[in-house]
């Protein structure tokens, strides 16, 4: 998904054949303004989240977060929003 005009976002969900099903195993959210944004990448599957800041357009700032893998989310029951 993507959209937006002065403010841009996208999302980008991927999903894995396993055990008989499909379960989403990693997200990635994307937001801009102007030369400003955020992105989020999060590996469902490990339970790390990599956040990088875009301050106008040049300076980057990266935190990454390890925790618990939680279960993971059937596409029969997932809900982007």
């Amino acid at each position: 998904h993507y959209g937006g005009s002065a403010d841009r976002w996208g999302y980008k969900h991927t999903f894995k054949y396993m055990n008989g099903d499909w379960y989403l195993v990693r997200q990635n959210i994307r937001t801009m303004h102007g030369l400003d944004g955020k992105n989020v990448d999060s590996d469902l599957a490990a339970g790390t989240e990599e956040t990088t800041i875009i301050k106008e357009g040049t300076n980057t700032k990266k935190t990454i977060i390890k925790s618990t893998p939680k279960p993971l989310v059937k596409l029969s029951d997932f809900a982007p929003f």
